[in-house]
């Protein structure tokens, strides 16, 4: 559905960037939704 539309680039939520190999490991290197990797999507989605 996402081709027939189009998109490049679909980019699901769920530990995307990152799988901890530890339980909490994800939160200690969490990011802000405003912070670089996020920018950096956005930037891609221009």
């Amino acid at each position: 559905e996402a081709a027939t539309a189009g998109v490049k680039m679909l980019c699901f939520p769920e530990n995307f960037s990152f799988v901890g190999a530890r339980d909490g490991e994800s939160l200690e290197v969490a990011q802000s939704l405003d912070g670089p990797v996020m920018q950096g999507y956005q930037s891609l989605a221009r």
